[in-house]
C-alpha cells in the first residue's frame, strides 16, 4: 500500500468508516486517500494554521444551500466588545454556483470535473489549488452595512 499521507505540507487522513489499522499505512499510521468520498484532507499553511478540507459529504453551501464539492476549516478570530481577541474556527464551502466567478475557486473547481480520485502524482496540483481557494475564503468577510440593512428589513417584515 503507498502512502501519500504526507507531502508537501499536506496530511491525508481516511475517514473509511472502520476504527482499525489494518487499511492505514504501516509507516505513517494513517490510512491513504481513496477517492473525494472517502478522505479528508487536512492541509497546513505558512502560518502553520490547521486548515481542514472536509470533501467526505462536506456541507452544502451555506449561501445559496447547493452542494459543493470541498468545505473547509480554519482558525479565525475577531475582537470582542472588550477588544479581546476571541478564537475559533470558520467554515467555508466551495460552491459551484456562488463561486464560479472568484479565479481561485475556479480552478479547483475545474480539478473536481477532471479528476475523479486524488493520485500521489496529483497532491501538489491539488494542495495549491486548495491553498489558493482558502487564502480567498479566509479572507471573506461579513459586510457588516448589508447585515444591518438585512436585519432592518427582516424586522419589518420585508424578508
Amino acid at each position: 500500500m503507498r502512502c501519500i499521507a504526507r507531502r508537501r505540507g499536506v496530511l491525508i487522513l481516511g475517514v473509511f468508516g472502520r476504527s482499525d489499522n489494518a487499511a492505514r499505512c504501516r509507516s505513517c499510521r494513517r490510512a491513504p486517500a481513496r477517492d473525494y468520498g472517502t478522505a479528508l484532507r487536512r492541509a497546513v499553511s505558512e502560518e502553520d494554521d490547521e486548515i481542514v478540507l472536509q470533501l467526505a459529504d462536506p456541507p452544502n453551501c451555506p449561501r445559496c444551500g447547493g452542494p459543493g464539492p470541498v468545505s473547509a476549516r480554519f482558525p479565525h478570530s475577531w475582537k470582542n466588545a472588550g477588544g479581546e481577541e476571541v478564537p475559533g474556527m470558520r467554515e467555508g464551502t466551495l460552491c459551484p454556483v456562488c463561486d464560479r466567478d472568484e479565479p481561485a475557486a475556479g480552478g479547483l473547481l475545474a480539478f473536481f470535473a477532471v479528476h475523479k480520485t486524488l493520485e500521489p502524482s496529483e497532491l501538489e496540483t491539488f494542495h495549491n489549488l486548495s491553498a489558493a481557494w482558502v487564502a480567498v475564503a479566509r479572507a471573506r468577510h461579513v459586510d457588516q452595512q448589508q447585515l444591518a440593512d438585512e436585519y432592518e428589513r427582516s424586522r419589518n417584515g420585508e424578508l
